[in-house]
């Protein structure tokens, strides 16, 4: 029930689901606050991410889904950030890489900017609550 924060904090997370039942996040995508983009209240932000392939994804959201910061467009970028997930499957491929599927719909409905929200990451890029 608690997720490390950006500083090594722990914190109760739970989050309202897009179906509307709380749900506690486990997991969380780690990944790169580039740019403010909107003062809409909450503030909102594009983020980065690189998947296995080494695939530059982006994710355009509410800036309280990925950090606790106060952030805007005076704000130094990148930031570091974090977006809940589900993680979907753990394997070691045929290289040795550790990785995961992982699923960003899952808990703030988010997803990339092509419409994505299921990806293959390297297990680095996980961190566990």
């Amino acid at each position: 029930m608690y997720r490390k924060g950006q500083e090594g904090r722990k914190k109760l997370d739970w989050r309202r689901a897009a179906a509307g039942r709380l749900i506690r996040v486990a997991s969380y995508l780690k990944l790169d606050i580039v740019a403010f983009v909107d003062h809409y209240q909450p503030g909102i932000v594009a983020c980065e991410f690189l998947d296995a392939e080494q695939r530059i994804h982006k994710i355009v959201d509410k800036q309280p889904y990925f950090s606790e910061a106060y952030l805007d467009e005076d704000s130094e970028y990148p930031q570091p950030g974090f977006a809940p997930c589900e993680i979907l499957a753990r394997w070691t491929d045929a290289s040795g890489r550790q990785l995961v599927r992982i699923n960003i719909n899952h808990t703030c409905a988010l997803e990339s900017s092509e419409g994505v929200s299921e990806f293959v990451v390297p297990a680095s890029a996980i961190v566990d609550s």
